[in-house]
């Protein structure tokens, strides 16, 4: 085969690099929305924060004390996965969603995984700090330094919700993209998070979140 054959492929990784650092730095990355706990615009409650990230079928998982983790259900209405959410809690059990829809024809029982993943609407990432009751490490940045780093990187988060010992950040994108598309996006917004001075982990798009709930 030819060099000159050879190089639209050569060209494809330096393209979606550039179309991927052209993405973060538009200002229309994230859609609007409601500040969690931390944020400007002030509290929202768990029903308004399901209803931003909810399209499609999101898994729920429970947990009770960190052990015994498993799936729930999956669920399309933002309003059923909250009321099932609040009777986990009352419970006693810690209620996890998954943060991207998942495919409509998965085994009954099964939580679907990273191959089952539709689409990505939404980067999600946590950011921890200094807490000696939760983390073992010493070199996390305090919760002031965290909310203020956080607070003036260039791309604001769409909602942040508090986790008790830290900070979920959502980014809400303006339009579903398809995982491989969303995948150097997620790492491009790490490297810059990280060059940012904050202590963060996530961006798997099959994982799941603690679901505020009363």
């Amino acid at each position: 085969m030819s060099a000159d054959a050879q190089q639209p492929e050569a060209d494809a990784p330096r393209a979606a690099e550039s179309e991927t650092r052209q993405i973060f730095d538009s200002a229309s990355i994230p859609r609007g929305g409601s500040s969690g706990a931390g944020g400007a615009a002030g509290e929202v409650d768990g029903l308004t924060f399901l209803e931003e990230l909810v399209r499609g079928r999101h898994s729920l998982c429970k947990s009770r004390g960190r052990k015994e983790f498993g799936f729930v259900a999956h669920h399309s209405d933002p309003v059923r996965l909250h009321v099932e959410a609040i009777e986990l809690s009352r419970d006693g059990c810690d209620a996890y969603f998954g943060t991207q829809p998942v495919r409509e024809d998965l085994a009954p029982g099964q939580r679907g995984g990273l191959a089952d993943v539709v689409d990505v609407g939404l980067l999600c990432f946590d950011f921890d700090w200094a807490d000696d009751s939760a983390h073992v490490s010493g070199e996390l940045p305090d919760e002031a330094t965290t909310r203020r780093l956080l607070g003036i990187f260039p791309c604001q988060p769409s909602i942040i919700v508090g986790s008790g010992h830290g900070l979920h950040g959502y980014w809400l994108l303006d339009e579903p993209i398809p995982v491989e598309k969303a995948a150097p996006l997620r790492d491009l917004f790490l490297d810059r998070l990280k060059g940012h001075g904050l202590a963060v982990e996530g961006g798997d798009f099959a994982r799941v979140l603690g679901s505020p709930t009363p």
